[in-house]
C-alpha cells in the first residue's frame, strides 16, 4: 500500500504531500489538486508500462483526460510547462521528469535500482533511466516491464471510449474468463431486467460494438443503456481483466444513481478486504457518506490549491454530518475547514 505521496513541480502543483490509507475519498473544488494526485498516482509504478486502454501506455493516456492532442507533446506534465523537474514520490520511490532543454525530450528516471537498467548521476543523486516522451511531440520510448510501484489502474468517464477499444481489441481473451457474465448477472441486481452476458457483435461491414444479452435471448448495445450502468460495466470489465493494486476513480459520483453507487462502494469493501487499495475523488457529500457507510475506515481528505501549494485536511465524520446539515457543498468547504 501507498501511504506518502508528495509532488514536486508535477502539473499545477509546485509542492505539496498527503498521506493515503487503504480507501482515501479526495473532496473539494474543482481545480483543486485531486486528478492530478490521480493522475500522479496511475503514472508512478511506470508511464511506459502497458494499460487496458487504446492508446496503451500510462503517459499516452493522460492527454486524453485534458482533450490535449498528443501531438503537442508532454510539457503539460511540467509545472507552467517548463519546470527543469517534476517528481512523484511515493513513500520514497520516485519517478522524476527531468526537461533537457534544447533536446525536445523530458527524461524520466527512477531513483529505485532496478534491474538491467542504465545509471546515471544527476545533481549528485544516481539515478535509473526509464525513458523518454517528446516535449512537443508524440514520442514515447521506454520500458515497459518494469514496476517501480504496485500496478494502478484510472477510471474516468473520459476514458470509456477508449477502454471500449481495449475491450473489442481483447474480447476472447477476456470472455474466456467468465468475467462478461459475471457482471452482466451482477448488474442484473440493480436494475429492472435480467442480464445474462455481454457479446460482441458485428455492426455493419467493420465494426463490432458491445451489447449486453437478456435472459430471453436479445440483446441491447451496452452504450444504449443508462449511463451508469454502461459504465459500471466497462469500469468491471477492465478490473477483472487487469487486475490492478491499486484502484483510482475520478468523480466518482458521475451518473451513478444511489443505487447504484451503493453496489460500487460495496465492491470498494471488498477490494480492501482483499489488500487492494483504492482512492477515489468527487463532489459529492451523498457519495462520501455512501462510500464511508460501506468502509467505516476510511480517510476523507479535503484539498485546495493556491499558488501551486497542494493542502490537504482530513474531514472527520462529525465535521461531514456537520457540513451536511449545513447544506455546505465539499466545493466550498475548504472555506470552513483549511
Amino acid at each position: 500500500m501507498i501511504k506518502k505521496l508528495r509532488l514536486e513541480n508535477f502539473r499545477g502543483v509546485r509542492t505539496g504531500q498527503l498521506e493515503l490509507d487503504k480507501l482515501t475519498i479526495l473532496v473539494g473544488p474543482n481545480n483543486s489538486g485531486k486528478t492530478t494526485i490521480l493522475e500522479a498516482l496511475f503514472l508512478a509504478p511506470n508511464p511506459f508500462r502497458q494499460v487496458p486502454y487504446v492508446p496503451s501506455t500510462a503517459a499516452q493516456l493522460l492527454p486524453e483526460l485534458h482533450n490535449h492532442p498528443q501531438t503537442e507533446g508532454y510539457h503539460f506534465l511540467l509545472n507552467r510547462y517548463v519546470a527543469r523537474k517534476a517528481v512523484i514520490d511515493c513513500d520514497g520511490k520516485e519517478i522524476i521528469f527531468l526537461n533537457q532543454k534544447g533536446s525536445g525530450k523530458i527524461w524520466v528516471y527512477t531513483n529505485d535500482v532496478m534491474l538491467g537498467m542504465n545509471s546515471t548521476t544527476i545533481d549528485g543523486l544516481t539515478l535509473y533511466d526509464v525513458g523518454y516522451l517528446g516535449y512537443n511531440s508524440d514520442e514515447v520510448v521506454g520500458r515497459s516491464d518494469v514496476f517501480i510501484l504496485p500496478n494502478s489502474l484510472l477510471f474516468s468517464t473520459k476514458l470509456v471510449s477508449r477502454a471500449r477499444e481495449y475491450l473489442r481489441s481483447k474480447w476472447i481473451e477476456i470472455v474466456n474468463t467468465g468475467a462478461t457474465a459475471m457482471i452482466a448477472k451482477d448488474v442484473s441486481r440493480l436494475v429492472n431486467d435480467e442480464y445474462v452476458d455481454l457479446t460482441l457483435e458485428p455492426v455493419g461491414r467493420d465494426f463490432f460494438s458491445l451489447f449486453v444479452m437478456l435472459s430471453d435471448g436479445t440483446r441491447v448495445k451496452l452504450s444504449d443503456l443508462g449511463s451508469g450502468v454502461h459504465l459500471h460495466m466497462v469500469n468491471g470489465l477492465l478490473y477483472e481483466h487487469y487486475r490492478p493494486e491499486v484502484l483510482l476513480w475520478d468523480d466518482l459520483e458521475t451518473h451513478f444513481n444511489p443505487r447504484l453507487l451503493s453496489r460500487v462502494a460495496e465492491w470498494f469493501a471488498d477490494l480492501v478486504e482483499e489488500g487492494k487499495q483504492v482512492v477515489v475523488s468527487t463532489h459529492s457529500l451523498e457519495a462520501v457518506e455512501t462510500v464511508t457507510t460501506f468502509v467505516e475506515d476510511a480517510t476523507v481528505l479535503l484539498t485546495s490549491l493556491k499558488d501551486g501549494e497542494l493542502r490537504t485536511r482530513t474531514i472527520k465524520p462529525d465535521e461531514l454530518e456537520g457540513l451536511k446539515g449545513l447544506g455546505v457543498d465539499p466545493r466550498m468547504a475548504e472555506t470552513f475547514l483549511l
